[in-house]
This record gives C-alpha cells, structure tokens and sequence, in this order.
C-alpha cells in the first residue's frame, strides 16, 4: 500500500461507497472506493481513505474556509459609559480563514477598521482568561474559540457582545467587581500553619492531588459565571467559579481553613442550595473544568 495526500476540492459520489475527486493545485483527478471515512473528526478538513487498484490514498475534503478566505458580517456591542446613554451595535465585515480565531477578528477590527473597538487581551494561549466574550449569546474565550466552528453553529451573521451588557465599560471591556468580590470572598487560597523554615518537602502523593479533580484548571475567565441564570436573577448566589475555588481548597488535604468556607457556601442565598443544576457552566468552560460537577 502506498499513501498520498490530496486536497480534495471537487468532488462527486460515483455511487453510494465511490468518489472521484479533483485536485487544482496539480490537476489530479482520482476515483476509489471509500475504504474508511471519520465523519466526526473536527479541527481542520474531513478525511477518508479511498481504495484506488491497489493503492490507499488518503484524501482531506475541504470545506469553503479550508480553502480560501470568506467574507463574514459581525454585529459588535459598542458602548462607552462615559458618553453613551444606550448601546449600539455596529456591523462590519471581516475576511477570515479556516484557523482565524474570534480574538483575531477582533484584532482585525480594532487594527484594520475602527481603532476606538476595546476589549482585554493578553496571553492569546488560554491562560489568562481576559480575552472572554459572547458570540450569539455563547459565552467563549476569543483566543480559543475558531470562527469556523462559530459559523458552522450560527450561520455567517454573527454577534460579538461583551460578558455581560450591563455591566459594560468600554465594548467588550466589563466591569468585574461582583465577580472578584465573591472570588475573595471563598478564601481561594491555601491556609496553613508551616514552619518558615522546612527541612524536608511536604509532599501530597497522587491520590491526594487527584481529589482536586482539575478544579485547579480555573482560569478566573467568569465565562462560567456570566453565564449562569442563577446568578443572573440572584446577585448574591457566590456563582460557579467561586464555588470551583472552594471546592478546589477544601480538597486539598494541606488546607487548614475547609470549616469557614464550608459555611460560607452552605448559606442560603449565596451558596451550593441556590445552583439551578442547568449544567450551563460545563457548557461554557474554555478549560472544561465542568463546575457543576464540583458544586454538586
């Protein structure tokens, strides 16, 4: 068996398990049976293996963004708390290709057509968290989140709005007071009596680290929190990511300080008793984190 490589930009069945396929860029065009086809593979083109006499060749079926620039309208939230009374939304078109991401729109707005566009960035690798938005009212992370894959979900019309309009700032630039403020106030931090001089580590073997079960992933974002109903209707609920923190300490078997935060989270009106079970935070996680599943 020998394998070559085609991007596959026309193609047409022959019949229900045959294809023939041409490539532009070297004026091929073969025709196989298909011998393998991995229908649910994301992140670049569909690939399947044809069956061509004796020869397997694997071919990429190219959607439009795979293979050229496309032409996409964004409706973006603007608002300035100093000069506007209402916000408006503003539409422009942006050229984006198959790995162009929301955060690469926005900096193609901001450097390609209105400078006065704000909105926070900073590590570009889904660390920081700054860069969060709502595409069509999914709550994302714009240096993780492929325009692509917002396309294919929303259609080519889609709507950039910051985490939450009501507490905007500048465009996608939030106010995150309520936010920090119940982050704090879950103690998300280790508390423990050390000696100021060790002599010997203080080791946590893996079992140990295991009950934090990736709560530490968190990455402060608030997509999870933003998104949360709960919170919306009832701004003293602590919210997920608060609750991901609490759980994230009280797990670890070197903190001292699990009793408070237990009665801080088991107050009604703030704590676990108030989470709606809506499994919206696990949908939203850029880290997928699943919050829900440390809350409940």
């Amino acid at each position: 068996c020998i394998s070559m490589s085609f991007l596959l930009f026309y193609f047409s069945l022959a019949s229900a398990n045959w294809i023939r396929c041409y490539d532009p860029n070297t004026e091929v065009t073969i025709q196989g049976e298909i011998v393998f086809f991995n229908p649910y593979h994301r992140g670049g083109p569909q690939r399947f293996w044809l069956q061509v006499d004796e020869k397997k060749i694997l071919v990429f079926l190219a959607p439009w963004w795979f293979l050229e620039k496309k032409k996409i309208t964004f409706k973006v939230f603007r608002f300035n708390k100093d000069t506007d009374y209402l916000p408006v939304y503003k539409n422009y078109e942006v050229d984006v290709s198959s790995q162009d991401l929301m955060l690469d729109v926005l900096n193609k707005i901001k450097w390609e057509q209105d400078g006065s566009l704000s909105y926070r960035r900073s590590c570009r690798h889904g660390i920081c968290g700054s860069c969060a938005v709502k595409v069509n009212g999914k709550a994302t992370l714009a240096c993780k989140e492929r325009v692509a894959d917002l396309v294919e979900i929303f259609g080519e019309e889609l709507t950039i709005e910051p985490q939450n309009k009501s507490r905007a700032i500048k465009d996608m630039v939030i106010d995150k007071k309520d936010f920090w403020d119940k982050y704090n106030k879950v103690k998300p931090y280790l508390e423990a009596e050390i000696d100021e001089a060790p002599k010997s580590e203080n080791i946590v073997n893996q079992e140990e680290a295991e009950q934090i079960d990736e709560a530490d992933y968190c990455i402060q974002c608030g997509n999870c929190y933003y998104a949360c109903p709960a919170v919306e209707v009832n701004p003293d609920y602590l919210g997920p990511a608060p609750l991901v923190l609490a759980y994230r300490f009280n797990a670890d078997v070197r903190d001292e300080a699990k009793k408070e935060r237990l009665e801080t989270v088991n107050q009604l009106g703030q704590g676990i008793w108030d989470c709606v079970k809506c499994y919206e935070c696990a949908q939203v996680c850029p880290k997928e984190i699943a919050p829900i599943d440390k809350i409940i």
